[in-house]
C-alpha cells in the first residue's frame, strides 16, 4: 500500500477530514503482525509441547491396569 501511495489514507475518514482514523498501511501492518503472533504461538505450542513417553507405565495404562 505504502508503495501505490495509499499510506495517507486513513480508516475511518468522514467527509474527507485527514485526522480521523490510522493510517491504512499503518492499520494493514499492525493486522499482519498480530496475525503472525497469533500463528507461530500455535505453531510454538504444537512442537512444545511434550508427548508422553511410552514406557511401562503408558503400556499399563492402555491395557488398563
Amino acid at each position: 500500500m505504502a508503495a501505490k501511495g495509499n499510506d495517507f489514507r486513513r480508516r475511518g475518514r468522514k467527509h474527507d477530514s485527514p485526522d480521523r482514523g490510522a493510517p491504512q498501511a499503518f492499520t494493514m501492518g499492525t493486522k499482519f503482525d498480530r496475525l503472525w503472533n497469533r500463528h507461530w504461538d500455535r505453531v510454538r505450542a504444537f512442537f512444545l509441547t511434550p508427548d508422553k513417553p511410552a514406557g511401562l507405565e503408558t503400556f499399563l495404562e492402555e491395557i488398563g491396569l
